[in-house]
């Protein structure tokens, strides 16, 4: 999937700001992963990004913190790393890509100042990957990207005796595969969806590929069938915004300030491409229809957050869906 992209797919080949690469990258060229700044090195650099669950923190599980940032240029050792990122790495090593990018070993978990200013670098991380993996199984770090299961769930029979003629047969719910997986109800992870040019997608059951041209999967690894083709991802539009958001709506995050911060790349990147200017969460231009939203029947109005977050006019405004 991914050399096919590459060589013929003209909208997932666009030209990249790869010389300037991400604050932090980790080289894992040799055994020992490390971390460098992007800054220092040389040339056009190719890089994978990770979407992934965090779950419950786990105190043995390492992270980029102010005390360990200098060992961690010299390395970061293995047995510290959830089974999630040493299989990321695995994975990038396979396909030849020699750096990676993993939030919270690039990310300086305890200095608020780099997080607030890398968090509104996404647009750029993980827009200009050469490749997003999601480990889209997995409900924490531990669980990682590779899963015992059926080799395929392909199944031919013929549905006539008169003729020779086999059709194709698959589970009724396979079109939901990736939607109901434990990383699609994370708030972080919409715009790790949407953002990159391509992504490889880890479930428990298959592999499955998203890029600007290609929807696949292993049961079909050429394109989706017309008739359980899933639905496209929401372009990055006033008009597709709504869709975005309602769906965002529906997720969970961790903490209530983050609501709209884990949205803010796909709208950084909505303002460069139509200069249009962003209001807590909703746009400018035709503000007024964007004003009728409402929350679900499952959504009190009356769920906001005890600190302030956006004005009272804006959906970011509530917890729950709208």
């Amino acid at each position: 999937w991914l050399e096919r992209c590459r060589k013929s797919h003209p909208l997932c080949n666009g030209a990249t700001n790869t010389e300037k690469p991400p604050t932090r990258l980790i080289d894992i060229a040799s055994n020992e992963p490390r971390l460098c700044l992007g800054g220092e090195l040389k040339g056009s650099i190719e890089y994978s990004t990770l979407s992934h669950c965090w779950g419950s923190p786990d105190p043995s599980n390492a992270t980029l913190g102010k005390n360990n940032i200098g060992s961690f240029l010299y390395r970061i050792p293995q047995n510290a790393l959830p089974k999630t990122f040493r299989e990321f790495i695995q994975i990038s090593r396979f396909l030849g890509i020699k750096y990676v990018w993993i939030d919270s070993l690039c990310i300086v978990q305890d200095d608020e100042e780099d997080w607030k200013a890398e968090s509104a670098r996404m647009t750029n991380v993980y827009g200009e990957a050469l490749l997003n993996v999601a480990a889209a199984g997995a409900v924490d770090g531990n669980v990682g990207c590779f899963f015992e299961r059926s080799k395929t769930w392909r199944c031919q029979a013929k549905i006539s005796v008169k003729h020779q003629e086999m059709a194709e047969f698959f589970p009724f719910h396979f079109q939901k595969l990736l939607t109901e997986t434990p990383l699609a109800s994370r708030g972080w992870t919409l715009q790790e969806r949407i953002l990159p040019r391509r992504a490889v997608f880890f479930g428990q059951t298959q592999v499955f590929w998203e890029c600007n041209e290609l929807q696949a999967c292993e049961i079909f690894p050429n394109r989706y069938p017309t008739e359980i083709r899933p639905e496209k991802l929401w372009p990055i539009t006033t008009k597709g915004w709504k869709n975005i958001v309602a769906s965002y709506s529906r997720c969970s995050i961790t903490f209530s300030r983050d609501k709209l911060v884990a949205l803010s790349g796909l709208a950084r990147l909505m303002h460069q491409e139509s200069g249009i200017e962003y209001v807590a969460g909703l746009w400018r231009k035709n503000l007024e229809s964007q004003l009728r939203w409402q929350p679900t029947h499952s959504t009190s109005r009356r769920e906001r957050p005890a600190v302030y977050r956006a004005p009272s006019w804006s959906w970011a405004s509530i917890d729950g869906s709208i």
